[in-house]
């Protein structure tokens, strides 16, 4: 699975996390399940700037993409062949996205 940060998601997380650090977890769609066929339907990548919390550390794989550690499930290159992580703005608000493919 390839991991893609752009420039000014880079900048971004350099800002919010004490070290450059990114976490990728699965979030579940209403009334959607993360099991059998329809998991890439029914879950989708949530980005947040930061390492994931110690305790979910053993379902967590770290990778180096760059000077920004990410952290995401083990499942997800099962599901998901690139994933770009990207800023969105909207006038002041600022949010990481994780665009799939």
């Amino acid at each position: 699975m390839d991991i893609i940060i752009t420039p000014e998601a880079r900048a971004y997380i350099r800002r919010k996390s004490v070290d450059p650090a990114v976490t990728i977890a699965l979030a579940k769609r209403p009334k959607g399940s993360c099991a059998g066929r329809a998991a890439s339907n029914a879950c989708y990548p949530a980005v947040r700037p930061g390492r994931v919390e110690p305790d979910k550390m053993p379902g967590y794989v770290e990778a180096l993409v760059g000077d920004v550690s990410v952290y995401y499930p083990d499942v997800l290159p099962g599901m998901y062949d690139k994933i770009t992580i990207r800023l969105d703005k909207l006038f002041s608000y600022e949010a990481l996205v994780a665009i799939v493919e």
